[in-house]
């Protein structure tokens, strides 16, 4: 697990909990850098292995789809008996920020017991094992880069040098200390949250961009 500092006997005693009949799910985001899903994929082989009674099973078992609703796939399962590790698709560190319908599903059917973590139907743990592929290969695809947050509050470090000229030249419009080339622009990206938004160029007090050295002021009409 990448950057992860905790070591010690954490393996025996996940395996240990298996022999009490405790349920041990593991769950990995797969856009988690921190503590990365192919290090979990192989602390769960880990867990297995040292608990006697799941080496072959879970070795055995192949990956199913998480079925988090009709329509949407939140990622894979390899589950045998009460240990089970999870792949979800498109999460980083803290999984219910990103995932959260996947999340909540999967731990309601983890915590209920007795079921097909793929798909929530009842199943026999003591028997039941997932079908599927022995290997999890989704390849993920980069989301485009986000447009940069031009904070007032410091704008030498977040703002463009587009944003920084629109700026200095009165241009555009801030919202809750954001700057925006328009309302529009601000509407497309969160259309639910209101703001308190300033038009630069307009009678009021100045403001002040210190970080760039200098005060954006209402144009003189005279």
């Amino acid at each position: 697990m990448t950057g992860d500092r905790a070591r010690g006997g954490q393996i025996a005693q996940l395996a240990s909990l298996l022999a009490r009949g405790v349920r041990v799910a593991l769950i990995y985001g797969d856009s988690d850098y921190l503590c990365n899903w192919r290090g979990g994929e192989a602390v769960s082989f880990a867990v297995a292995a040292a608990a006697s009674n799941y080496t072959s099973s879970f070795n055995s078992v192949g990956y199913s789809p998480i079925i988090t609703n009709e329509t949407y796939i939140g990622g894979v399962v390899r589950q045998a008996g009460n240990l089970s590790f999870s792949r979800i698709y498109d999460a980083g560190h803290e999984i219910p920020a990103y995932q959260p319908e996947t999340m909540f599903t999967l731990f309601s059917r983890i915590i209920q017991g007795g079921n097909d973590l793929s798909s929530g139907q009842p199943a026999d743990l003591a028997t039941f094992r997932s079908k599927g592929d022995a290997n999890s290969t989704a390849v993920n695809h980069a989301p485009p880069m986000a447009l940069p947050t031009c904070f007032l509050r410091n704008v030498a470090g977040t703002c463009s040098q587009s944003q920084q000229i629109m700026l200095q030249s009165g241009s555009g419009v801030i919202i809750n200390g954001v700057h925006y080339e328009s309302e529009a622009q601000w509407s497309a990206k969160d259309s639910t949250r209101a703001g308190d938004s300033v038009l630069l160029g307009d009678a009021g007090m100045p403001v002040n961009c210190l970080l760039l050295g200098y005060s954006l002021r209402p144009p003189h009409r005279g």
